[in-house]
């Protein structure tokens, strides 16, 4: 695998079949990557560092068991010298003597037959003296010619043959064997040596997914395809959706959550119905899901005791709060907030009437603006025990965007002496819905803590009130009124008073009632109407 800095892709090359620059994605190296045995590579990693295990790096002759040679200049019957071989005797390995000067012939490595010191021929004996080949001593020609094999002398030993042998065989000539070289052996024997690569998980050629590779490869490089490296979110549907703020930690939540399985299927309680009568009577009996979830919330809050809220005021100052400025307070002062410092500071009060620091006019006079002085007027009054607001100062009209009247609705049947009984400081429109059961009468009252009528009404004042009375199939009338429980007679409208009421309908009663009298002589006018609608 070749990692081409052109377009920072990998590609495989192989030595006899070529495969060019064959590019490979993230997921052709996850491909190979997964196919590698790592638990293997794990496993060895876990026996440990080999090289602190002491195992052995070389081994010589004298430290095997079966092999006994007597040092160099060591005691013994043939000390070991230039030359010697060794020869099984014994289930032992020995040294003997080789042969005298010429003979044999001695290689730079490899495996060495001389012949026994005298002897006439060799006797197959082999010794081990490094390097690479095979060297047979013998005679003057100890290494032999080109072409020669090695053939028996029938004497027990083996020679150079003198005739010159040359392979004719054309079956082996025309074989694959026959072009092999010792190159080629030697190459194997170093590839063997690297053990078997069917079991090292290395990349196995699939055609259909070089042809896939290849395909990519055409498409071009797509580093320089423009594609997105980077992106803000700013679709303002996804922003407004629940999705927006799900996290990886919720994900992975909710994927060991799935993991669990389904717990429908695990028989989970539903429904259950309390039966304790311990529990039942208990406080707990009565915890709604509501009050957890606000108990929670309440806890999310932190301890409060903790908070240094303030538990009282009855040691405080009202110039100990944030938003209060005091500076030498004198009596009448007064506090008035100070938009430039945002704080109440105190201050004499200014645009007095009647004297400094009190209102102008009378009491019950409703205070106002005169000239940036305060004032009151005696056709501009309030009463708090009447609840009256007179307003009689204003001599031509009130400008107002519209007036909203209070209508009273009664489910009562209108019938007998005791039928409506009115209260004009309350409400002016009464609407009974229910159809009325008999003739009724009307008692006009200032209201229930204050019966006499004459303290709402002054003389030459007049107030209009309205009564709504439903019919049915039977109708009837009002046939008595009354102010303060004692009989008014109504002039009617048209002259002479209805003989009686509209049926399926809603007659409409207006009166109008009008002092016409002082404390001394109370005297009432009041001017009665009736509409039908239906």
């Amino acid at each position: 695998m070749v990692l081409r800095n052109v377009n920072k892709q990998f590609t495989f090359e192989e030595q006899r079949q070529e495969i060019n620059e064959i590019a490979v994605d993230l997921d052709a190296i996850n491909f190979i990557l997964s196919s590698v045995n790592v638990s293997n590579w794990d496993a060895a990693y876990s026996w440990g560092n080999h090289a602190s295990a002491g195992y052995l790096t070389s081994v010589s002759l004298l430290g095997l068991t079966d092999v006994e040679i007597t040092p160099p200049g060591g005691p013994g019957f043939l000390p070991l010298d230039e030359g010697h071989f060794l020869t099984y005797t014994n289930g032992k390995w020995r040294n003997v003597q080789g042969i005298t000067t010429g003979d044999p012939i001695v290689a730079l490595g490899g495996i060495e037959i001389e012949k026994i010191v005298g002897g006439p021929y060799l006797n197959g004996l082999i010794s081990f003296v490094g390097g690479a080949g095979i060297s047979i001593g013998y005679g003057t020609n100890p290494t032999g010619n080109a072409g020669q094999v090695i053939t028996a002398d029938g004497n027990g030993g083996i020679q150079w043959s003198n005739v010159n042998i040359t392979e004719t065989d054309p079956i082996f000539v025309a074989s694959p064997a026959g072009s092999i070289t010792i190159t080629d052996i030697t190459n194997w024997d170093t590839a063997y040596s690297w053990s078997n690569h069917a079991t090292a998980g290395y990349w196995v050629k699939d055609v259909a997914k070089i042809s896939n590779w290849d395909t990519a490869y055409s498409w071009g490089d797509h580093a320089n395809a423009g594609y997105l490296t980077s992106y803000t979110e700013t679709d303002p549907i996804f922003n407004a959706s629940p999705s927006k703020n799900i996290t990886n930690t919720e994900i992975s939540n909710w994927n060991t959550a799935y993991s669990w399985g389904n717990h429908s299927t695990v028989g989970y309680l539903t429904s259950y119905t309390e039966i304790d009568p311990i529990f039942a009577a208990s406080p707990a009996a009565t915890i709604t899901n509501t009050n957890k979830t606000n108990w929670d919330t309440a806890y999310s809050w932190g301890n409060h005791a903790t908070a240094g809220y303030i538990t009282g005021i009855s040691n405080l100052s009202i110039d100990a709060l944030n938003d209060v400025a005091i500076t030498s307070p004198a009596s009448g002062q007064v506090l008035s907030y100070n938009s430039s410092t945002g704080l109440w500071e105190n201050s004499a009060p200014t645009g007095a009437g009647g004297g400094s620091g009190t209102p102008g006019g009378l009491n019950t006079q409703v205070q106002f603006n005169d000239n940036g002085v305060l004032s009151g007027d005696s056709g501009f009054t309030y009463s708090k025990s009447t609840k009256v607001l007179d307003v009689s100062i204003i001599q031509s009209s009130i400008n107002t965007n519209r007036v909203i009247e209070s209508a009273l609705l009664k489910s009562d049947s209108l019938s007998g002496s005791n039928g409506a009984t009115v209260y004009l400081q309350n409400n002016a429109v009464y609407y009974y819905t229910t159809n009325a059961s008999g003739d009724w009468t009307v008692d006009v009252r200032n209201s229930p803590s204050i019966s006499t009528l004459h303290q709402l009404i002054g003389v030459g004042d007049s107030l209009t009130f309205v009564i709504l009375a439903t019919q049915g199939s039977t109708a009837y009338r009002n046939t008595t009124f009354k102010i303060d429980n004692s009989v008014v007679v109504p002039k009617w409208s048209g002259g002479t008073a209805f003989p009686g009421g509209n049926a399926n309908s809603i007659d409409v009663y207006t009166y109008t009632i009008i002092r016409t009298g002082d404390n001394a002589t109370i005297q009432w006018t009041v001017l009665a109407s009736r509409n039908k609608f239906a």
